[in-house]
């Protein structure tokens, strides 16, 4: 009867049949598949989280247009108004004026716009 011997991890040799090579790149082989695996996982993760990206970029932009749609509407509603001199008539230099609505609007609007440009300025530098 043959007596078997291990020569390391992964590893034995049958006396009778040589078989230590055989398993060595058997193990090999598996290995490798394994990495193949573990890189093609890791390229579909990045491929998801680049279309992610993508997709949040292109929300942020639908963000920005419609904040954008709004400051632009209550900014063009302003109206003339003469600029408080005091005279008979107007000093000829009326100043804009916008409604306490349109004021706010812009004002809680306007650090919106901001926010979301800078966003994706930085998204497109990325």
């Amino acid at each position: 009867m043959s007596e078997s011997k291990t020569h390391g991890p992964g590893c034995w040799e049958d006396p009778e049949h040589g078989e230590c090579a055989r398993i060595q790149a058997r193990a090999a082989i598996n290995h490798i598949h394994n990495l193949q695996r573990e890189i093609a996982a890791e390229q579909v993760a990045r491929e998801k989280a680049e279309a992610e990206r993508d997709a949040l970029a292109a929300r942020v932009a639908e963000a920005l247009s419609a904040v954008q749609d709004v400051l632009e509407a209550a900014y063009h509603r302003c109206y003339q108004s003469c600029c408080g001199r005091p005279g008979m008539e107007c000093c000829g230099s009326p100043i804009q004026t916008w409604t306490a609505d349109d004021e706010h609007i812009m004002e809680t609007l306007g650090p919106v716009e901001k926010s979301l440009r800078a966003a994706l300025s930085r998204e497109e530098k990325s």
